[in-house]
């Protein structure tokens, strides 16, 4: 083994509650001159041992995804090449030989074989045998992507290179904490890819099936005795927990709706009847109220015993609707927005063809079926909500179908804002916050809402037109002024020229 101490290449490390094994780890990396360890919440003696380390520094943080912890260890090294490795693995004589005398270029990374070891045997079995993991990188070149779990380094413009040391990794200790692992894991895939991924009863059933006969036969676990048994279940039931957690999680959306107004009571009472009478009640509905009088106060109150509802109002100033559309969405504590007008009666099954579609990612555009003058007043002087595609006097009747299967054939991506309509529009709270909401500059009516889109476009989520699905019927009105569209037009221009993401005059001021 080499005596010289290796300056060029800094080790990171994340730990939390790793004393078992941290002592032998930071042993076999006496060879390197600076180790960054990353804290996310230890509670035993690892600090205290780490401390004892002359090469050691550390740092903390909390949990933020493993790949983002991984990024920001090597953020703090001196060094630009990193070698990132876990509190229980250890580099063979080998590996540290290699790495002291390894020139790599820039744009290379090296990959490292980690042969695996339960109670002191190494298993070349059960998926643990060709563990071949990218460990070393230079931090200008590349970096991890930014997930909860599984991380990886992201490959695009560098090279691998296969390193010829390994890796010996204590993988578990014991039974009990292969099945906290499993937990922990399963957990952190059911979050990462919620309403990203599909997961179903009968897929979960194959999939665990297929995972135990690849991990015990396939994958020779029966050669391992005890510890084939054992690891290849923990495998299985990984698999598992990980699916049906996700099946769990998958199965419902926290959601917020948020529906303008501004002194159109006769409207808003029906819009509200229809939330009332849904298959499947929005978790809150919020009143995002441009300046309307007492008399739409006293009307949301009437509906507190049946919805879950808030009014959040300003004084009436001129047209601000980007303005209360970004003070309700701030007061929204789910995670899905659905945006509707005042004026839009709401298909029974508007909140559950929502629910039903939505993935992360994507922000979807509805359609509204238009109702005529005749057929808006007489629905107003009746009281009537209830809307369907035998209703007399709509149009396009096209917009009034609600069928999940031709919903999955015919809602398609768009590319542009065109088309859009803010009457019916659903987005992640989490993509509204990335853009920073409506923008405030936005002053009378038009273009609000298609250069919010725009952001939303260039920020790089995928935007979906949702069809035969989320059916709102559209009360006529006559169209509002146009006085301050010349205005609007150059700051939705901007937006597009200048591939805006985000505005300044935002969301976030209400968050402080």
């Amino acid at each position: 083994m080499t005596d010289k101490k290796i300056k060029n290449i800094t080790v990171a490390i994340i730990v939390k509650n790793a004393e078992p094994t941290i002592e032998k780890c930071l042993k076999s990396l006496d060879a390197f001159e600076e180790i960054i360890l990353l804290d996310n919440g230890s509670t035993d003696q690892t600090l205290e041992i780490a401390a004892q380390f002359d090469n050691v520094k550390i740092h903390h943080s909390e949990f933020i995804g493993f790949g983002p912890l991984k990024n920001l260890a090597a953020s703090h090294a001196k060094n630009d090449w990193v070698l990132s490795i876990d509190s229980d693995e250890y580099p063979t004589e080998q590996l540290i030989d290699e790495l002291s005398n390894l020139k790599l270029q820039d744009n290379q990374v090296g990959k490292v074989h980690r042969l695996n070891a339960y109670k002191g045997k190494i298993v070349n079995g059960c998926n643990w045998n060709n563990d071949k993991i990218i460990r070393l990188f230079n931090r200008t070149a590349t970096r991890y992507h930014d997930v909860q779990v599984h991380e990886s380094i992201n490959l695009e413009n560098v090279k691998v290179v296969n390193l010829k040391g390994k890796l010996l990794h204590d993988a578990f200790d014991n039974a009990s904490e292969l099945l906290q692992k499993l937990q922990y894991y399963s957990d952190l895939y059911a979050d990462q890819h919620y309403r990203r991924k599909n997961s179903g009863p009968w897929m979960i059933v194959f999939k665990t099936f297929v995972s135990f006969l690849d991990n015990y036969f396939l994958k020779r676990g029966f050669l391992y005795g005890w510890r084939g048994i054992l690891i290849s279940m923990s495998n299985t039931m990984g698999v598992f927990y990980k699916y049906f957690k996700l099946f769990e999680r998958n199965k419902s959306v926290s959601n917020s709706l948020v529906i303008t107004t501004y002194n159109k009571t006769q409207e808003l009472d029906l819009v509200l009847q229809s939330v009332a009478s849904q298959t499947v009640l929005p978790d809150e509905v919020i009143i995002a109220d441009d300046g309307s009088t007492s008399e739409t106060k006293e009307l949301i109150d009437s509906f507190r015993d049946r919805l879950n509802i808030h009014h959040v109002w300003h004084e009436d100033s001129g047209f601000r609707l980007a303005e209360i559309r970004n003070k309700a969405i701030a007061k929204a504590s789910k995670d899905f927005i659905i945006m509707v007008d005042g004026d839009m009666i709401l298909g029974k099954d508007f909140i559950k063809s929502y629910i039903l579609k939505v993935k992360k990612g994507r922000y979807y555009q509805g359609s509204r079926v238009m109702i005529s003058e005749e057929a808006s007043e007489t629905l107003k002087k009746e009281n009537k909500s209830s809307m369907s595609f035998f209703s007399k006097g709509i149009k396009n009747h096209l917009n009034a179908i609600n069928s999940p299967l031709l919903s999955s054939l015919f809602s398609k991506r768009k590319k542009t804002d065109i088309g859009t309509k803010g009457c019916n529009m659903g987005f992640w709270k989490e993509d509204i916050d990335r853009i920073n909401g409506f923008n405030e500059d936005f002053k009378g009516w038009g273009r609000e809402d298609s250069e919010f889109v725009v952001r939303m476009l260039n920020s790089g989520i995928k935007r979906i037109n949702f069809r035969f699905g989320a059916v709102a019927y559209h009360i006529y009105h006559e169209e509002r002024s146009r006085g301050n569209l010349g205005v609007n037009d150059e700051l939705l221009q901007s937006a597009i020229d200048n591939k805006l993401a985000f505005c300044e005059n935002g969301i976030q001021k209400y968050y402080e």
